[in-house]
């Protein structure tokens, strides 16, 4: 329960140096976000954040890393820590397989192979013997590795790679009315939005108390603009396949300081399937652009559907 896990939560964050904004910390978008559930009688929190905020120069460009040492990531904390006490960190490597060793039947072996400068693997491979095997490759990477290492580990479940949840994300997103964020909010001069940190403020009003029946989720300010270059639908008619070129892709883009993303995190039922594992990793790449191909089914329940219905109409 939480309160046999509260410990390790606050080890991690001590490990991350989480920090909590004050409300004059928190981003435009996040303002505007708790300025909106507040006028529609809501409540909104903020959001600690592995972000030394007074080293943070406003980017907003945390989710692909950060050029300016403020996003407390892997290469500023435990990482780091692990090799002053004498961890190896082996990067450009991807485990392919693991087995149990022959001759030390209480050992497992870990086939890597080397990543050369494409993001491809180089065709060389080396072993790695070891007494304790952590997979940290998430819910995307460990399956598959799993999955393609079943010969070499008979008593793995069946159920590997199956009724996997990815995050319970759903995202929409809204365009602002400069002219009613004055009148209606109070916020005058709040154009620029796309400033600041991401994911600063939250409302939990459709979660605490809540029955866990598979309903519940929460809304939080996400900053994912950068995708109406790559992916977006605005939503408006006429309806049909998404709108991601031509007229309304250029339209959408033109709004661009004004839009903010509402990210929902929903109670679903954890519907991927995973087919069958690549041959390596977990994906296939058809060239060598950052798209890869992964054989795996993402199939909505009815529960699923709902419960991401039920936020939409919330932000709505």
């Amino acid at each position: 329960n939480r309160a046999a896990l509260d410990p390790y939560y606050q080890r991690a964050e001590r490990a991350l140096r989480v920090q909590r904004p004050t409300w004059n910390q928190v981003a435009k978008a996040g303002g505007l976000w708790a300025a909106s559930l507040a006028a529609a009688g809501r409540t909104c929190d903020r959001v600690p954040l592995a972000i030394d905020l007074a080293r943070c120069i406003q980017a907003r460009w945390c989710h692909t890393g950060c050029i300016y040492g403020a996003k407390n990531s892997v290469i500023t904390n435990y990482l780091s820590a692990a090799e002053g006490l004498g961890v190896e960190v082996m990067p450009n490597s991807e485990a392919e397989l693991v087995s149990q060793s022959l001759a030390r039947p209480y050992r497992y072996v870990v086939k890597a192979a080397e990543i050369g400068a494409n993001r491809q693997p180089s065709g060389r491979t080396f072993d790695v013997e070891c007494k304790v095997l952590i997979l940290a490759a998430g819910a995307m990477g460990n399956p598959p590795l799993l999955m393609r290492s079943r010969p070499t580990l008979p008593a793995l479940s069946l159920r590997v790679g199956r009724h996997l949840g990815i995050n319970g994300d759903h995202i929409a997103a809204v365009e602002y009315d400069e002219r009613k964020v004055r009148d209606v909010l109070g916020l005058p001069g709040y154009g620029q939005i796309y400033k600041g940190n991401h994911i600063t403020t939250m409302s939990y009003d459709w979660w605490v108390g809540k029955p866990v029946d598979g309903t519940r989720f929460t809304l939080q300010e996400i900053f994912l603009s950068p995708l109406a270059h790559a992916l977006y639908d605005d939503a408006r008619p006429p309806s049909g396949e998404p709108s991601w070129w031509g007229l309304q892709k250029k339209a959408a883009l033109s709004t661009f300081n004004n839009h903010i993303e509402i990210l929902a995190m929903v109670e679903d039922t954890h519907d991927g399937d995973f087919l069958a594992p690549p041959p390596t990793g977990s994906h296939i790449r058809p060239n060598a652009g950052p798209v890869g191909i992964g054989p795996f089914r993402y199939s909505l329940s009815e529960q699923s559907v709902r419960v991401r219905e039920a936020a939409d109409a919330a932000i709505r």
